[in-house]
This record gives C-alpha cells, sequence and structure tokens, in this order.
C-alpha cells in the first residue's frame, strides 16, 4: 500500500483537518467576543441604568425645591395682602389727619388766638368789667365781647384736642409705616428665598439634563452592542454551518479513504492467498505467514478435504 503522504484521499483529509482546526479556533474567538459583547452590555446597561436613576433623583429633589418655591411665593403673596391692608390704613388715618386738621385750623381761625391770649383777654374783660365804672352801653358791650372770649375759648379747645387727634394720627402713621417696613422686609426675605429656591431647582435640571444625555448615550451604545451581538449570533451560527460542512466533507473523504484501504487489503490479501495455494500445490511446503492467509481465508479447510 503506497505511503498516505502520497495518497490524494488522504492530503485532501489533512487539508480539510488543517481548516477545520482553523475554523473551529475561528469560532472560539467568536464565542470569546461574544463574551467580551455580554460583559460590554452588561456594563452599559448598568451605567445607562445608574444614570436614569440619577435623573429620576435630581427630578425628585428639583421638584422639591420648586415645591418649596411655590409655598415660599404663597407666603409672599399672603404678606403682600397683609401690607396692602396695612398701607390702606395709612391711607385712612391720612384721611382722617387731613379732616383733623381743616377741622382743626378752622376752629383756630375762629378762635383766634391761643388758649393763652384768649385767658389773658377773658380775665382782663372780668377785671375791667368788675372794677371799673362803665356807661350801660359799655357794660353791655364788654359782657357781649366775654361771651364772645368764653367761646373762643371753647373753640380753642376743642381745636387744641383736634391738633392731638392730627399729632397722634402722625404717631400712629409712623408706628404703621415701621409696621410695612418689617413687613417689606418679610417679602424681600421670602422673595430672595424663592428666588434662591427657583435656581437650586434649575441648576438641578439643567444637571439632569447632562446626565440624561449620558443616559442616552449609554442606551445608543447599548443598542449598538445589541446589533454587534445579533451580527455576531449570525455569523457564528454561519460559522457552526461551516464546520458542520467541513466535518460532513471529512467524514465523506474518511469514508471513501476507509472503503480504498479496504478494497487495496482485500486485493493484498488475494495476491497472498494465490501465492499461498500455489506453494501448497507445488510442494506442499509453506510458511507461517502462509499458513495465517489460509486459516483467516478458510481455503485451509478446503484443501484438507
Amino acid at each position: 500500500m503506497p505511503p498516505r503522504d502520497n495518497d490524494p484521499i488522504h492530503r485532501d483529509i489533512k487539508k480539510l483537518k488543517d481548516e477545520l482546526f482553523a475554523e473551529q479556533g475561528n469560532l472560539k474567538a467568536m464565542f470569546r467576543q461574544a463574551d467580551q459583547l455580554k460583559a460590554q452590555v452588561q456594563e452599559t446597561i448598568k451605567k445607562r441604568d445608574e444614570a436614569n436613576k440619577e435623573v429620576k433623583r435630581l427630578i425628585d429633589e428639583a421638584k422639591t425645591h420648586l415645591k418649596q418655591r411655590d409655598e415660599i411665593q404663597s407666603k409672599v403673596k399672603g404678606t403682600l395682602n397683609t401690607k396692602r391692608e396695612v398701607s390702606k390704613e395709612i391711607i385712612k388715618h391720612a384721611r382722617a389727619i387731613n379732616q383733623a386738621k381743616a377741622e382743626r385750623d378752622r376752629l383756630n381761625k375762629d378762635a383766634k388766638g391761643t388758649q393763652e391770649t384768649i385767658e389773658r383777654q377773658l380775665n382782663s374783660a372780668l377785671f375791667t368789667l368788675l372794677n371799673t365804672d362803665l356807661s350801660l352801653k359799655n357794660e353791655l358791650l364788654m359782657v357781649e365781647m366775654i361771651f364772645d372770649l368764653k367761646r373762643r375759648h371753647s373753640i380753642k379747645a376743642v381745636a387744641d384736642e383736634k391738633h392731638k387727634e392730627v399729632v397722634q394720627s402722625y404717631d400712629d402713621i409712623k408706628q404703621i409705616e415701621g409696621k410695612v417696613q418689617e413687613i417689606h422686609d418679610d417679602v424681600s426675605e421670602l422673595v430672595a428665598a424663592s428666588q434662591a429656591e427657583h435656581q437650586t431647582a434649575m441648576e438641578l435640571f439643567m444637571k439632569k439634563d447632562d446626565v440624561r444625555n449620558k443616559a442616552e448615550g449609554f442606551h445608543k451604545e447599548f443598542l449598538e452592542l445589541k446589533q454587534k451581538q445579533r451580527d455576531l449570533s449570525t455569523q457564528i451560527n454561519e460559522q457552526k454551518k461551516k464546520l458542520d460542512g467541513i466535518r460532513k466533507k471529512l467524514n465523506e473523504l474518511q469514508d471513501k479513504a476507509k472503503n480504498w484501504r479496504k478494497a487495496k487489503q482485500q486485493e493484498q490479501d488475494k495476491v497472498k492467498l494465490e501465492s499461498a495455494k500455489k506453494k501448497v500445490a507445488k510442494d506442499g511446503k509453506i510458511g507461517l505467514d502462509d499458513l495465517k492467509v489460509l486459516i483467516e481465508s478458510g481455503e485451509l479447510k478446503k484443501i484438507n478435504k
């Protein structure tokens, strides 16, 4: 039988085995790549989910600040309403002052002098009336003047009370203005706090947008990796089919080689058998190899018969 290296069938078998080994290596490389892609997908999913979780946290925190802002703004509205009501009191007092001043000025005009001046004039008139001999006409004039002075004195007393009301109203306005200023300061503080809460919320929303962009980037990467996995899965299936095809060809060639060797062996065995039979027929002497051939072929029994 010729050496196998020179046998075309065995050369083809060796070639297919080498190809099978190489393609199996390629399949293993694909499986390693699949494992790497799987790890990348899991890591990308983890990053994406963590980013989405951070987005939710930032939104919730921003909403909390917006809620606090709205609560503060509600307080601002309430405080401004209080300020308006208090300001109405100032207007009310201002009107009362104007009315009291007008009444005071009118009374002062009728009184024609201060309390002290009127009292001096009244005392002087009474002294004159009581200590001076006056004609009836002058006495009547003096009595009329005294009544007029008393009337003016009473009017002046009322005017002085109106003046006290004006002064008190000014004091009340000052107190109310102080209260308005306090309310204004409170409103300023509340507005500043509201703006701070709003600014914090806006910063959180901006940060949320940045994190969401990252999450979307991770999701895009995830989709790309999943596509690579699908493509690689297709390649792996094709590679398996390719390996099945190579194995099929290899099995066919190996069967062909087996049948070829069997035929060659049968041909050689036939030649050996004929040689052994000729030796027996010639002189009846054969060697052990020839005897083995006759035994295995069943020809020895025929010869003995």
